[in-house]
């Protein structure tokens, strides 16, 4: 079932469903915690296996300091999690990074200033990393904790039943 998921994820992001995507994905990060801290799913579980097999991995990737300030930690990306998957909000409490759309891409981007104009507060986006990327990354490597912790997945009943 993992298998069929990440092909779906591919898909989503080939056709640039973005936030369908995103938003597959971080189910994926829920199962691989689960299995990992003995079915125990809970915030606590969900950011210590993010931050331990994504965060603590993305030293491995060649993403450039810019981008790892960018990228979502543990905190945040499960605020995103329950936010996407309850209200289909992307907002993250608490936090200085924001989802948004920049022309046809959707950007994760950490404020680190704000200004106010008329009223209103304006942000500068100092860092940016496109969510494809993020998507593809968290793929990757729940790929490879996948490939490393088969047996894992065996315990687990992913059967989907249909009228056949």
């Amino acid at each position: 079932m993992i298998n069929r998921i990440t092909e779906e994820i591919d898909r989503c992001i080939n056709e640039n469903l973005l936030i369908a995507g995103l938003t597959l994905t971080l189910t994926l990060i829920d199962a691989c915690a689960k299995l990992e801290y003995q079915n125990e799913s809970n915030k606590e579980t969900y950011t210590e296996w993010y931050n331990r097999f994504i965060l603590g991995k993305l030293s491995e990737v060649n993403l450039g300091h810019e981008f790892i300030f960018a990228f979502p930690n543990g905190n945040e990306i499960y605020d995103l999690r329950c936010n996407m998957l309850r209200e289909s909000n992307p907002k993250i409490e608490e936090s200085r990074l924001k989802m948004f759309f920049s022309n046809k891409d959707l950007l994760f981007s950490r404020t680190s200033t704000g200004t106010i104009v008329d009223g209103k507060t304006e942000w500068k986006h100092d860092d940016s990393i496109n969510v494809r990327i993020i998507v593809e990354i968290l793929v990757d490597l729940v790929k490879e904790y996948y490939s490393e912790n088969e047996e894992k997945f065996e315990k687990v009943d992913f059967t989907v039943f249909t009228n056949e």
